[in-house]
């Protein structure tokens, strides 16, 4: 099967895309929108303008900024959420479990040298005219508008191939759907603040080696990615050390935090969860979620991404994880379920998502991520129960049903189709001419994709419906399976296993998909997997599987090991089966794999 990228009716290409708004009734208009959030007319969902009491925070320009206030400065800290105490335990146990799998550098030398070269950014404060941000306005800062070139980040000669390798790769790990072609808001805000902080440059470094040795077994690669990762912990543990350091580069620090979380989650050594605990106990601290306008004292587009970015890891480790993600009780949870108008101003500006809802990030909508936290709710207290009956609360059935509706509605959401597939009349069809309709929001070019299957024929995917159906129907098999407890043979079960592997049969084939979007579908996958019981279906899993550990990600080795395990218990436990279906025990009881999720 191979695949060819095709631009798609109702896009205008230039050759550096910026951030646009296209209002209702100009599908052919592109202008830049520089002051912002945009004022929405009626929409399915009503995007308000973001109040006063939400303006970007002041020190955006670096997070360095000396003037910059920890929100403290006039309501005691416990009010904000997660303490001082909390935070520093979580961001130790970061540093501890990286250093844990890195081990101490033998060659002092190198580590001298490398400490030498990112001198030149230690704790720099920013000058005028590298303002990113402004205090007093909704204007878009300059990085989200002008494409950042890796030449002008001076990194030595022998060091660039693994920036190379993070521009040209992991980026689009981080946003495999792009706005726009040339356009990845994770890109450019992380390589400017890297530019600025010499912790997040040596960490996007390591990433970029890790990458390579993923790629090469080049042991250099791996000695590299060693040195830069230790050399990102002694930077950052000494801003660690001070309190209002901390306060002063939360940005910084929070972008750091995450990409560390990211690439960790995708690595055979799963120790994600001090990683997003860090990152969770920063925001909650410095920058909570709440619509109370006395806690908007940090917002900022870099605070509004690193929210984004942090809640799309928390749910896919809340559907996938065996201990779910570091969210700990309802309180935390219901603060994570948000969907505040002046958030989604600052994504929709800087295009994290669209005006329709979808989330570029979560490959999404908004409201989906808002029901996937109810679900995820309800799954703590399915596992609650399990380990301690006699305290824990029952799951409702009243709940259940408000889910189902929750995610039924959510199954009528449409850009172009919700089979995944372009119709063959419909306008953004690559083969036909009709002109886009008044209104539609146009399309990147990689949201549509040609794919050829071996018997001659062929389709055109929509990305963005592929990605959103494939995370509705993950919520329903894990609502009739693990909260219903219908067994895995009952038709109602299969039926929605054979509506995931339809929706994704453009994966089954013998030539792998190179397509960084392919990522986005693996926590469907693996519900899928999840609820095999036909060896052709689990050839299907198994081949993707392994796909995506040839590609991107070593942590599917260990997610397909966790389901050839729940296969053989299934089948040993239904060994001579009549075709009863009988209440299932839960073999999620006896998986004591490590704690992996499916990023």
């Amino acid at each position: 099967m191979s695949s060819t990228n095709v631009s798609p009716m109702g896009y205008n290409p230039a050759p550096y895309p910026l951030p646009v708004y296209v209002p209702p009734g100009h599908a052919q208009e592109i202008f830049l929108n520089r002051v912002g959030p945009p004022l929405l007319g009626v929409h399915e969902y009503i995007h308000a303008s973001p109040s006063t009491t939400a303006l970007p925070y002041t020190s955006e320009s670096s997070g360095l900024n000396d003037d910059s206030q920890s929100p403290a400065g006039s309501f005691p800290v416990q009010s904000l959420g997660a303490s001082v105490n909390n935070l520093a335990h979580s961001l130790n146990d970061l540093l501890e479990s990286k250093i844990d799998e890195i081990g101490v550098p033998n060659d002092e030398s190198e580590m001298k040298s490398m400490f030498r070269m990112f001198e030149r950014t230690e704790y720099q404060g920013p000058e005028s005219s590298t303002s990113l941000d402004s205090a007093n306005s909704w204007e878009i800062p300059d990085f989200l508008t002008k494409r950042i070139s890796i030449d002008s980040l001076q990194i030595p000669e022998e060091h660039r191939k693994y920036l190379e390798l993070f521009d040209h790769d992991y980026a689009r790990v981080i946003m495999p759907l792009q706005p726009l072609p040339h356009y990845n808001p994770a890109r450019e805000i992380l390589l400017t603040y890297a530019n600025k902080n010499n912790y997040l440059m040596a960490a996007i470094l390591s990433c970029g080696a890790l990458q390579s040795f993923r790629k090469t077994q080049d042991a250099q690669d791996e000695k590299d990615y060693c040195s830069y990762l230790s050399t990102c912990l002694q930077l950052l543990s000494t801003v660690l050390a001070d309190q209002n350091k901390i306060s002063a580069n939360v940005e910084p620090m929070l972008l750091t935090i995450l990409l560390l979380t990211s690439y960790t989650a995708m690595s055979l050594v799963q120790k994600w969860r001090p990683h997003l605990c860090g990152a969770k106990d920063l925001l909650s601290t410095y920058a909570p979620f709440s619509e109370d306008p006395r806690l908007r004292q940090r917002n900022s587009y870099v605070v509004a991404f690193c929210r984004n970015w942090y809640l799309s890891i928390e749910n896919i480790a809340g559907l996938t994880a065996p201990l779910g993600g570091v969210l700990k009780n309802d309180r935390e949870l219901d603060l994570a379920m948000y969907d505040l108008p002046y958030t989604r101003a600052y994504w929709e500006s800087m295009m994290c998502c669209r005006r329709d809802g979808f989330n570029y990030l979560y490959g999404y909508t908004n409201t989906l991520g808002v029901s996937l936290q109810k679900l995820i709710k309800s799954i703590k207290i399915v596992r609650s129960k399990k380990n301690s009956p006699s305290e824990s609360p029952s799951l409702s059935a009243f709940t259940i049903f408000e889910l189902t509706a929750d995610f039924h509605r959510e199954a009528q959401f449409e850009i172009i189709s919700k089979t995944g597939i372009v119709p063959r009349t419909h306008f953004m069809h690559p083969d036909n001419n009709l002109a886009p309709p008044l209104g539609f929001e146009p399309l990147s070019p990689e949201a549509i994709e040609k794919v050829d299957y071996p018997d001659g024929t062929y389709d055109y995917i929509s990305w963005y419906d592929v990605c959103h159906q494939s995370f509705v129907i993950t919520a329903f098999l894990i609502i009739t399976s693990d909260l219903g407890r219908i067994p895995k043979k009952h038709p109602i079960i299969q039926e929605l296993v054979q509506r995931a592997l339809h929706l994704l049969r453009f994966l089954d084939s013998e030539k792998m998909m190179r397509n960084y979007c392919i990522l986005i579908v693996q926590v469907a996958v693996f519900h899928v997997g999840l609820n095999c019981v036909y060896d052709r279906d689990r050839e299907f899993v198994t081949r993707y599987f392994t796909q995506m550990n040839k590609l991107h990600t070593a942590s599917a080795s260990i997610t397909l090991k966790r389901l050839r395990r729940n296969w053989e218990h299934y089948d040993k436990m239904h060994d001579g089966d009549t075709g009863t279906l009988a209440f299932e025990p839960d073999l999620a009881d006896d998986d004591d794999y490590e704690d992996v999720m499916n990023y």
